[in-house]
Formats: structure tokens, sequence, C-alpha cells
């Protein structure tokens, strides 16, 4: 009975022993599967951030080329090319009172612009101003460049990185690379789907987030965008297709960007991720009542005091709403005060000539 005893309790701790190494294993097992699993998550990160960066990186030299060789080929330039007709187009960046007053030269497809006019034949002008295939100065700057051939976007539609200065170029093609990752070490901090709402047509794109830049890459995985987070001065929530879902970035050299998500969820976890890196020149970041954020800046007040014009007044309004110029449908908008606009002189003193602002517009 005593070695019946002897044995069952043996194989009891034997069993026991077993079971802990299984428990053993199981941890083991379980942290090398997380320990792969972050690596893993490392990695893909890592690729990524250096395939963004080389993109913007070749995206920037090609912008910088083509500038050259439109300064060197104007009408003012070295080599003037002798150009019949040249087209201007006005330029996005904005003032502090979101105005657009600057413009600059067009050098895309005319065509729309010559039937918009009437002015030209459609024989006589040229529908584009450059051709780069036709053009031995044009290719012979881009073989200089080191762009990637896939790259097929134009450079009027590619902003540069804003906010901070880039390395110098280097002088051989083949350390280019290596030298962006030493220089710029980033940090990945979160992506996701989006679309970027314009004037004229939206693009589906991705929304990748580091501790340095907002790339927004089209469906080719081609940088369409960048943002540099310290150029960021505000962002506000806005709506797209009559949902919370979307936010409005505008930088301190006056751009903007309208950036819509799958869900409001995601536009506010976009927003908060951006807030997390504290932008230095970030001065509002709002997803709440429009209305709070009036009294809070006390814009009413300030309008009453003069210290704003009626035109800043107003288009603060008008942004703080949610309305801009990247979202037609939201375009900002004016009140018609008038009702005389065919006299040569009126009289602001004479009541006649004031709109019942007790009905709107529809209802006159």
């Amino acid at each position: 009975s005593d070695l019946v005893e002897k044995s069952r309790k043996l194989r009891v701790s034997l069993e026991d022993l077993k079971i802990q190494e299984i428990h053993q294993y199981q941890q083991l097992n379980e942290r090398y599967q997380t320990f792969w699993n972050d690596f893993c998550t490392w990695d893909q990160n890592r690729q990524r951030i250096y395939e963004l960066k080389s993109n913007h990186k070749a995206i920037r030299y090609e912008k910088r080329w083509n500038q050259l060789r439109r300064d060197l080929t104007n009408s003012r330039g070295t080599w003037n090319e002798n150009e019949e007709m040249i087209y201007f187009k006005l330029k996005l960046s904005e003032t502090r009172n979101r105005m657009r007053i600057k413009l600059k030269r067009h050098y895309g497809d005319v065509s729309l612009l010559e039937n918009a006019s009437k002015k030209n034949d459609e024989a006589d002008t040229p529908k584009q101003l450059e051709d780069p295939e036709e053009n031995e100065l044009d290719n012979l700057l881009r073989a200089s460049a080191y762009i990637n051939p896939k790259q097929q976007q134009s450079s009027d539609d590619i902003d540069e990185g804003e906010g901070e200065e880039e390395p110098e170029e280097p002088e051989e093609p083949e350390v280019l690379e290596q030298i962006v990752v030493k220089k710029r070490d980033e940090e990945f901090k979160y992506t996701t789907s989006c679309i970027l709402v314009k004037e004229t047509k939206n693009t589906e794109c991705k929304f990748d987030l580091t501790d340095r830049y907002i790339y927004i890459t089209n469906e080719d995985n081609t940088v369409y965008k960048t943002i540099g987070i310290n150029s960021i001065r505000n962002i506000y929530q806005r709506r797209y297709m009559q949902c919370h879902r979307s936010f409005e970035i505008f930088t301190v050299i006056g751009k903007s960007y309208f950036l819509a998500f799958d869900s409001i969820k995601e536009s506010v976890r976009a927003m908060k991720k951006i807030a997390s890196l504290r932008p230095t020149r970030l001065e509002t970041i709002w997803f709440g009542s429009p209305r709070r954020l009036v009294r809070k800046k006390n814009l009413t007040e300030m309008w009453r005091k003069r210290d704003i014009s009626n035109f800043e007044y107003l288009m603060e309004l008008n942004t703080i709403a949610g309305r801009g110029y990247n979202d037609l449908s939201q375009y900002p908008v004016f009140p018609w005060i008038l009702t005389d606009y065919t006299s040569e002189e009126i009289d602001l003193e004479d009541p006649s000539i004031y709109r019942d602002l007790s009905k709107p517009v529809g209802a006159l």
C-alpha cells in the first residue's frame, strides 16, 4: 500500500510539473508572439516612413527643378521660349483674413481658359504651354533630378513640406535615401483612410501621421500632399455629406486642407493624435459647437469696438460655421444688405435702400 501511495504521489507531482511546463511554454509562446507582432508592426512602420520620406524628397526635387527650368525659360529668362500667350491663375494661399490676393503662372492645360475667355483661336493658341517630351532643356533637367519614373503627378498639385527646412541636396544619388533617414528619423503615429476635398474634385487618399509630417498619399501610394506638424495654425471640425466626420487644417503659410473620414470617431481620433504632438504654432483646435467658439473668441465684442473690420468679422464667422473655399457646397456667404444697385449715388441715411433683414432672401 505504501508503494502504491508513493507511486500515486509521484504521478501527481509529475502531472503538476507537466502542467507547469505547459503553462510556462504557453506564456513564453504568448510573449514571443507579442514580441513578433510588435516587431512586424515596427518594421512595417519603418518601411512605410522610409517610402514616404523618399517619395516626398523626390517630389520636392522635381518641383525645384521645374521651378528652375521655368525661371530659365520664361519671358525674361536666359533661354526664352518666346511663348505667344501667358496665363495666370489665382494662388490658393490665403491671408489671415482668408483673402486670396495673389496670382501665379498657369502652366497646365489652358484649353478651358481659352473656351471661357473666347479671346483666342484654338488653332493658334497651344493647349499646353510646356511639353516635357519636346523640350530638350526640360529633358536635361529632369534627367539630373533623380526622379522616380512612376511618379506622374504634376508639380503644381504637390505641396512642399511646410514649417521645416530640408537638408542640402547630396551630390551622389545612391546615398540620397540614407541621408534622409539619418537626418529625419520620424516616428509613425497613426494611419487611416480619408478623402481630400477640393474645389473641383474629391480624392480618396491615405492619412499617415508621423511626429513631423502629415502625409496624404493617393491610390498609387504617391505622396500627394505633405503638411508639416509645426506649420499647423488652426484645426476646425467640419461637415461632409451632412455629417461631422471631417476637419479642416489651416497652416501658417496660408494653405488649407479639408479632410473627410469614414466616421466621426475616426476624425476625432485623428484630431486628438495631431493635438497630442503639440504643434508649436497651433492656435486653435476645435470640434465643438461653433456658437461656443464665437463666444470664446469674443468676436462680436471686438467687432462692436471696431477692433476688426466687417470683412474680418464675417469671414471669421464663415470659418467657424464651417464654410470655406475647399467645399463648394459650403462656400463663404455674405449678407445682402442693400436694395438699390442702379443709382449712381445712394444715401446711407435713407432706410429704404436697406433690405428687410427679418425675411430670408428667398422670401423677398
